[in-house]
């Protein structure tokens, strides 16, 4: 099933119909290596190590913070980049952590039973563990290390009468916890992960490191099978006398009419309607039509001037924002003054490092109530804001993709797509069509298509 769900993507982004397939079966591998080592190693052998151990993990969810060691995603400071790979301190605490607990539940015996010996130690040392993930934020690891730690606490024998604190005093302190996690552009309870997390670790995972492209001796030139180039660094392998080129233009048509489709979905409230057992609510579902509307195109690149055609075809009165003013029929608005002034949001424009951020959180509280935002490219905004602000029924819906979020994992009127805008048949005959001349014009030595 892997295999063939991921032929298309791999073979577009890495030439190797396979790629997915053996990454997962290297992983597999690892991962059966290091289950036969711990399975055969005496856990005895770990109780000397387990307080190294959690100074260490301490040590690494300190590192996030630091300048040019940690790495930020969406909002998020969760991960160290040691270069080939990123590195998630959060996971490895959840075994330290419990490693540790247990041999000083166990050092202690019944003084673990006593509240300034037992319970103040026990939420003294969680209490460390749990300020330094939300400071990343990441309230689901948290969640995970409390609870799996008051079970292991109240299994070494703990009184119940402990229990009673732990519980009063975290329904006095969630409340704060959960403002505090979004005050750091973290997760909301009822709105999970920053969307923007997955592409940008994504686009971190698929870079093509010019190190590695110096081992193709001979080479003159790379020819993706892809629009976005970003991932790979252009500038290097121009210096290096390298041509880069891309596929533009393949799902130009395919991703605007995805975008209509996700309004759609929207002003017809079908993410309410699947989340209420596909049962319609005459009083609070009610409907909208797109004719007469107004839409705000953000980027009017190829796929943005077909969005608008779109749009004015279905009776929408179109204006744009874009770097720079284009010779068309819609109107230019000051991004600010787009964002307040439309009905609809199409979230068009390439990323590059320049424009992220570009939204601003004053700009998306001053959208109307009833505005809805629909996006293809990666987030330009504050995608956690968005999405509270749409929980708060503050802005009329968000609809954007994500391969690893569903959109019951979010209140209100939310819908999230599997990354599919591009996919379709035409694309597939696109890209080889565009790959193909491409790589012919390299051969002639009149290269089109050069991003580099």
């Amino acid at each position: 099933m892997l295999s063939s769900a991921g032929a298309v993507v791999g073979f577009q982004r890495f030439g190797q119909a396979d790629y997915f397939l053996r990454q997962q079966l290297f992983s597999f591998a690892v991962g059966c290596a290091v289950m036969y080592v711990m399975a055969i190693v005496d856990y005895h052998f770990w109780r000397r190590f387990a307080f190294f151990l959690l100074i260490i993990s301490i040590g690494l969810l300190v590192a996030v913070f630091l300048p040019g060691l940690g790495f930020e995603a969406g909002g998020a400071r969760r991960w160290i980049n040691l270069g080939s790979f990123l590195l998630q301190p959060s996971e490895i605490i959840k075994l330290t952590f419990l490693l540790y607990l247990a041999v000083w539940l166990e050092k202690r015996g019944k003084g673990a039973h006593d509240f300034t010996y037992g319970l103040l130690p026990f939420l003294f040392l969680l209490g460390i563990i749990v300020l330094l993930i939300m400071m990343q934020p990441d309230l689901g690891t948290v969640s995970i290390i409390v609870l799996v730690s008051i079970v292991v606490y109240f299994l070494a024998g703990a009184p119940w009468r402990h229990l009673l604190i732990i519980l009063g005093g975290g329904a006095v302190a969630f409340e704060d916890i959960q403002s505090f996690a979004v005050a750091r552009g973290g997760s909301h309870v009822a709105l999970r992960r920053d969307p923007g997390i997955d592409a940008e670790i994504r686009r971190r995972h698929y870079a093509l490191p010019v190190e590695r492209i110096e081992k193709m001796k001979g080479l003159k030139a790379l020819c993706l099978t892809t629009s976005s180039f970003s991932w790979i660094d252009g500038k290097k392998l121009a210096e290096r006398g390298i041509i880069l080129t891309n596929t533009p233009g393949k799902s130009t048509n395919a991703v605007a009419e995805f975008n209509m489709y996700m309004m759609m979905t929207l002003l017809r409230k079908i993410p309410l309607i699947a989340k209420n057992n596909w049962e319609m609510d005459y009083d609070n579902f009610i409907n909208d039509e797109a004719k007469g509307k107004t839409a705000g195109i953000i980027g009017l690149g190829q796929i943005g001037s077909r969005v608008a055609e779109l749009c004015a075809g279905l009776g929408l009165k179109v204006y744009y924002w874009d770097r720079k003013t284009k010779e068309v029929d819609y109107e230019r608005l000051e991004l600010a003054d787009l964002l307040k002034k439309a009905d609809v949001i199409f979230n068009t424009l390439a990323t590059p490092t320049e424009v992220k951020g570009i939204i601003t959180d004053e700009m998306i509280k001053n959208m109307k109530q009833t505005a809805l935002i629909v996006s293809t490219s990666d987030p330009i905004y504050n995608s956690e804001l968005i999405l509270q602000q749409v929980a708060e029924n503050k802005l009329g819906g968000f609809a954007f993709e994500s391969d690893s979020r569903k959109f019951t994992d979010f209140k209100g009127n939310v819908m999230v797509f599997p990354e599919q805008a591009y996919l379709t048949k035409e694309t597939l005959a696109n890209t080889s069509r565009i790959t193909t001349e491409t790589v012919l014009s390299v051969i002639k030595g009149t290269p089109i298509n050069k991003v580099n």
